[in-house]
């Protein structure tokens, strides 16, 4: 058994932008074929750029704040309650453009 509280974890900076920061819940390992479980704060303005996982499926949930989702192109409104995967291939985007923090939980999984 593993538990905790998102307040006790580190923050680190995502990869895909390091003004970005996200607490890890579980790390590769520990749930088989899960990438990654963790929850990510965009500031105001922040962007993770456009990119593209081969073999991952991502599942994006979004806690709090409003934003935009951009997949293949199209672009999608964030705010909280909404839910999206995006599958192995498929070009995303998410962007900060409110006013306060965007707080999302991802999911990565293997395909």
């Amino acid at each position: 058994m593993k538990q905790g509280t998102l307040d006790h974890l580190p923050e680190q900076p995502v990869s895909h932008n390091p003004d970005i920061t996200k607490r890890v819940l579980f790390t590769p390992g520990e749930i088989p074929s899960v990438t990654q479980y963790s929850q990510a704060s965009f500031p105001p303005g922040q962007i993770a750029p456009a990119h593209a996982h081969a073999d991952m499926y991502e599942v994006f949930l979004c806690l709090s704040g409003t934003g935009s989702l951009v997949i293949d192109g199209e672009a999608f409104d964030l705010t909280p309650g909404q839910f999206f995967l995006c599958e192995p291939g498929e070009t995303h985007e998410i962007v900060n453009d409110g006013p306060e923090a965007l707080d999302l939980l991802q999911l990565g999984v293997l395909a």
